[in-house]
């Protein structure tokens, strides 16, 4: 696969940016996607690299790349934004098996893609072909 994406790819990540970050919340200012599995990453031979993204300040994506204690960081942020009865209803319909502290990064990304994809729905963008999207969901490492 070419790392470069294509039109439609591009369009998915800037209508993604538009969001804001998706664990702060912050609008304005610089938004960088963050490619969760990097912009090769297939899953179940199917190519996800360009629609597996999250929204991301500048320091949250440090967090995420970076460390357990940089990621804890991350999950404090998140958890201010968003209530406990939500991250906990969320982890459990996405399958996730644990408490939100325990989350590793992996699930972590895709908890946020999850509230991507919501936030998309409501804003009418073109989501990405729901056999991407199932791909993403049964990612492992």
């Amino acid at each position: 696969m070419s790392q470069n994406p294509n039109a439609v790819q591009e369009r998915w990540r800037e209508d993604v940016r538009s969001i804001g970050s998706i664990a702060s919340g912050q609008k304005y200012g610089v938004i960088e996607v963050h490619h969760c599995r990097g912009r090769s990453a297939k899953s179940n031979k199917v190519e996800i690299g360009h629609e597996f993204i999250n929204p991301l300040t500048p320091g949250e994506h440090l967090m995420i790349a970076g460390t357990n204690d940089d990621r804890m960081g991350l999950k404090q942020i998140i958890a201010n934004r968003y209530s406990c009865s939500i991250l906990d209803n969320d982890i459990e319909w996405i399958g996730l098996n644990t408490e939100f502290d325990d989350l590793s990064r992996l699930q972590m990304e895709k908890l946020m893609f999850h509230w991507v994809m919501t936030e998309a729905k409501s804003r009418g963008f073109v989501l990405p072909e729901q056999r991407k999207v199932t791909a993403i969901m049964e990612y492992t490492i």
